[in-house]
């Protein structure tokens, strides 16, 4: 083991050791925390746990893990505390809680998509050797139109799918169609938030669940991860619908072997959503 790799696991253990600490005493809330601290733990322990991860991931090379470590933190945020949300509110009952306002929110999620886009830049430029972002990431689109077409096709698509699976969740399958946390951030904006909260989450989201994660650990793998991250919701509806939706996604992302088309579809999918529950009361 190499001095740089030392250092890298030394760095995983002492953010273990913090989220460890940030954890007590242990609540239902700090499942978060303790999680990801397991998972810096498990690098520190032997790197070779990761070696499933597709593409020139070198488990020993300590640039590379600088970049797990990225992932890791990423994953701990939009992933791993909405799930604790979701078991927090299913053992403890209640609803999803949000109090902030309207900036706070945008702060929030701007601050989230930072992330989700530093990442894989990182990764791109620490694994990946400084190969084009257009083939580490999939920024790349030969016929622009066609992938605006493709995009707005899948989106309404999409959108059919997840309202008809919803609804039959709701009337054949007895679950519940009220989206509480849904409907507080709706009453909080107007047209125009909706427009920068449908293309901030689209470009984010877009870059990490499927220019990153997808060609490294597989379609239905981040589509699955897309889906947890939307649980803190607390409904099983906005976790189903979300996972139809990832992998229709992903096979767009597949297909076209461009983020165009998912951007876009996202996009014109979270839009339409908003657009239909300010003018119409209505959603998937």
């Amino acid at each position: 083991m190499n001095d740089g790799t030392r250092t890298v696991r030394l760095g995983a253990v002492l953010i273990a050791a913090y989220l460890a600490l940030l954890s007590l005493p242990l609540r239902m809330e700090t499942a978060g925390p303790v999680a990801t601290s397991a998972l810096f733990g498990l690098y520190a322990a032997d790197p070779r746990l990761y070696s499933f991860i597709r593409g020139d991931f070198e488990p020993e090379n300590p640039r590379h893990g600088v970049a797990l470590l990225g992932v890791i933190s990423a994953l701990w945020l939009v992933v791993l505390q909405p799930l604790v949300t979701l078991v927090r509110l299913f053992f403890l009952g209640g609803t999803p809680g949000f109090s902030v306002g309207l900036g706070e929110l945008i702060t929030a999620l701007a601050v989230n998509v930072l992330l989700l886009v530093t990442v894989p830049l990182a990764w791109a430029l620490l694994v990946n050797d400084g190969k084009p972002l257009s083939e580490s990431l999939g920024l790349s689109a030969d016929r622009p139109t066609v992938e605006v077409a493709v995009g707005v096709a899948a989106a309404f698509a999409s959108l059919l799918i997840v309202v008809v699976v919803n609804y039959l969740l709701v009337t054949l399958g007895g679950l519940s169609g009220t989206n509480p946390l849904a409907e507080r951030i709706i009453g909080l904006i107007d047209l125009r938030t909706a427009l920068v909260i449908s293309a901030l989450a689209a470009v984010g989201e877009e870059v990490f669940f499927r220019g990153f994660l997808q060609t490294r650990i597989g379609l239905l793998p981040a589509a699955l991860l897309f889906s947890i991250g939307h649980s803190s919701y607390g409904v099983a509806t906005q976790i189903v619908g979300p996972l139809l939706f990832g992998v229709v996604l992903g096979l767009v992302y597949e297909w076209r072997d461009s983020l165009l088309a998912p951007v876009v579809s996202h996009f014109f999918f979270n839009f339409t959503v908003f657009v239909a529950a300010l003018r119409f009361g209505m959603g998937p």
